[in-house]
């Protein structure tokens, strides 16, 4: 693996190769706690919005404002759910 520290002791090389980084590994766990983040901000979205449809009358813009919220946050979720 590390071609470079040819000089170095056997023991020496081990331990670097014990010690470096998976990139692949790495990123596949920041991308588990990037969903999980982004889940949690869409579900944040859709308690305020559901609050919205219940708080607003329905002719108002806020209550559409809502509506359509939660139908694009509803897709997002989906779509996260379909790639993950």
């Amino acid at each position: 693996m590390f071609t470079t520290y040819i000089k170095l002791n056997r023991d020496v090389i081990i331990n670097i190769e014990n010690y470096a980084i998976d990139y692949s590994v790495l990123f596949k766990i920041l991308r588990k706690i990037w969903i999980k983040q982004y889940r949690k901000q869409i579900d944040n979205l859709v308690n305020e919005n559901h609050f919205d449809k219940m708080w607003y009358d329905f002719d108002s813009n806020d209550y559409h404002y809502a509506k359509v919220a939660l139908e694009d946050l509803q897709y997002l979720s989906l779509k996260l759910n379909f790639n993950y």
